[in-house]
């Protein structure tokens, strides 16, 4: 989007510091700084698919997420939530292994 011209993002809480980074690299614009940019975006790819396969799982794992970045150990569901599943859960931590904490 910001090599179409966009001049902004609205990042995701869960990675929302790896975004930042994408974006301050391709606002300096060299090859190498967009290169890193791309790079930084492929790391972060797949967690961003997997959270936005639709509402239900960004909201079940994306606040999971969150607060895993953020050291917050539960977090509660209010009805009718999507519940995790263990799979979903692996998924998630194999995903933001490489995020570290917030």
């Amino acid at each position: 989007c910001l090599r179409a011209g966009c001049v902004g993002m609205i990042p995701a809480p869960e990675c929302f510091d790896v975004q930042v980074r994408v974006y301050e690299a391709m606002r300096r614009g060299g090859v190498a700084d967009e290169d890193e940019a791309e790079r930084q975006y492929r790391d972060i790819l797949p967690l961003i698919v997997f959270t936005t396969g639709s509402i239900d799982t960004f909201v079940c794992y994306g606040k999971r997420l969150v607060a895993q970045r953020l050291g917050i150990g539960t977090v509660f569901d209010r009805p009718p939530a999507q519940q995790p599943t263990e799979f979903g859960l692996l998924a998630m931590q194999r995903l933001a292994a490489a995020l570290g904490p917030l």
